[in-house]
């Protein structure tokens, strides 16, 4: 494993214990049993950190919901289920000082596909696409964090119901 590596496996094991804010660079450094010059090599600061492991963490993301909006099967976990099934990250994506950060690096992960994948069926612009994307992930992320905890019948009752009004909000945008 190498030292990116290593910085980025503490930050996960941190992140499980504190939130963003108490999370420090020495912290980083002990946990992953590196040098403050190690971690200097690598890393500017821990938003960088976060950065990379949310890089990491959304390439296992289907980030346009293909298969929910009947566009192909999907090859990745929804957001929703990902978070779920990964109780160890359930601080990261219920940290208030960095729930911004996430959304906008999972847009930025996801536009061009996302894009793609709209203008193949509605002729909304660019802008307003985008602005349905970060509508619909901050809806997601306080869904996540409403249903969390919840039971697993719970949950699937809930996505249902979500799932359900993207997809009549998606057939009712103006057709290409």
């Amino acid at each position: 494993m190498n030292t990116d590596q290593k910085i980025q496996k503490a930050f996960l094991q941190l992140i499980r214990k504190y939130h963003f804010s108490e999370i420090t660079v020495t912290m980083l450094c002990q946990e992953a049993g590196i040098s403050r010059t190690s971690f200097y090599k690598n890393f500017s600061n821990t938003a960088e950190v976060l950065d990379e492991v949310l890089e990491s963490l959304f390439s296992e993301v289907d980030g346009v919901q293909t298969e929910l909006l009947g566009y192909k099967k999907a090859e990745k976990v929804p957001l929703c289920v990902f978070v779920r099934s990964h109780p160890g990250l359930h601080n990261l994506f219920n940290d208030d000082s960095i729930i911004h950060t996430v959304i906008r690096k999972f847009v930025e992960m996801n536009r061009k596909e996302y894009l793609d994948v709209m203008h193949q069926r509605v002729s909304s612009s660019d802008s307003e696409l985008i602005g349905l994307l970060f509508f619909q992930l901050n809806g997601c992320m306080h869904a996540i964090r409403h249903m969390i905890s919840r039971s697993d019948e719970e949950w699937a009752a809930n996505k249902k119901n979500i799932d359900s009004f993207i997809i009549s909000g998606f057939e009712n945008l103006p057709e290409k």
